[in-house]
């Protein structure tokens, strides 16, 4: 699979799996986007990439990311959620889906 020029957004990407996988695309030449709390972390691990503020728990700050990606990067083809904010729970289970809150 060729990722060159690929739109990646990668939340929690500023550490842990996350900082994996986004150097790990970024060697592929993909065009890498993190998503993190932690901003200030995220220079060291993006060389050239793009990183923007994102609080993923929150749906409105997660569109806000989603349309400045989209503005300044372009619209994303591959997301990996790296971000270490779900309870040990089953996101569906016999009950249903797990309330967002």
């Amino acid at each position: 699979m060729k990722l060159e020029n690929q739109v990646v957004v990668i939340t929690g990407g500023a550490s842990g799996m996350g900082q994996a996988c986004a150097q790990l695309f970024a060697k592929q030449e993909a065009q890498v986007v993190v998503w993190d709390n932690q901003l200030a972390s995220c220079s060291s691990v993006l060389k050239g990439g793009t990183a923007f503020h994102c609080d993923v728990s929150s749906d409105s700050a997660v569109e806000e990311a989603l349309h400045k990606t989209i503005e300044q990067v372009g619209i994303p083809r591959i997301c990996i959620n790296c971000a270490g904010i779900a309870p040990a729970k089953r996101m569906v289970g016999k009950e249903g889906p797990m309330p967002l809150a």
